[in-house]
């Protein structure tokens, strides 16, 4: 909404036109960026404690642990950003990109955004790394002789688990490259970075949920009944996998 139509050249006229869209960026923007960055470190460390401890995983991590955790991410991702709710945004042309894009009044918010984006993508790009790494080991310690569905689930973990990584730490580089153009005023490389950036962030937000489609045969399985039921319109039985208890389950 804020970047690529605005890109796209859609809404222009929308956005220039009323405020309270310039109002919602300063307070949603980044902060939901950060919520999707550091979403994949907590399902990483979730995926991870289920291998590592999964009687502690079991016992520990309830309903009530689960949303204590959202709610000390969102106090933490919005809380980063706090100076955005004393500042305006303004809807300007860039002719250098030449773009339309949201960005703050002041130059010197632009630059606390950036420094706030960086801390949070290269913690989460490391934690998720660790996380990952130490994930492999203990998947390829347990399923080691492992052969036919099993060794292909393992194959797709670790793919999945090397693109999160891998995604985490481009965007990483990216904000810190962005970070280094608004410390020198460079107007166009920061724009450049933005504009790689959000094709970038909406792979963050669905890996993890193609990553379960792909293990769990259960959720293939639904999602086949529910869309040849509701979508095509057509009479299926509904198929239930049965679970095999392991030491690591998606």
């Amino acid at each position: 909404m804020y970047r690529k139509i605005a890109i796209w050249g859609w809404l222009r006229d929308y956005y220039n036109e009323n405020k309270w869209v310039t109002w919602a960026y300063s307070i949603m923007f980044y902060q939901f960026t950060s919520l999707t960055i550091t979403g994949n470190f907590i399902i990483t460390l979730n995926r991870y404690l289920t291998m590592a401890n999964p009687v502690f995983y079991k016992n520990k991590w309830t309903c009530k642990v689960a949303i204590f955790v959202i709610i000390i991410q969102i106090i933490v991702c919005f809380g980063t950003y706090t100076h955005l709710y004393f500042v305006g945004a303004v809807f300007i042309y860039d002719p250098k990109t030449p773009i339309w894009y949201f960005t703050k009044s002041s130059w010197t918010y632009s630059l606390y955004d950036s420094i706030g984006l960086v801390t949070i993508c290269w913690f989460s790009a490391i934690a998720t790394g660790i996380l990952n790494f130490q994930i492999c080991l203990r998947y390829n310690r347990i399923f080691k002789s492992a052969t036919g569905v099993k060794k292909k689930n393992r194959t797709s973990l670790f793919i999945f688990m090397l693109l999160t990584s891998t995604f985490l730490f481009i965007t990483s580089i990216q904000q810190t490259v962005r970070l280094k153009s608004a410390i020198k005023h460079e107007r166009f490389l920061r724009n450049l970075m933005n504009y790689y950036f959000f094709y970038i962030l909406p792979l963050l937000s669905c890996i993890h949920a193609y990553l379960m489609i792909f293990l769990s045969k259960q959720i293939r399985n639904d999602f086949y009944f529910y869309f040849s039921k509701y979508v095509l319109r057509r009479k299926v039985q509904k198929v239930t996998s049965i679970v095999q208890t392991t030491r690591w389950k998606v």
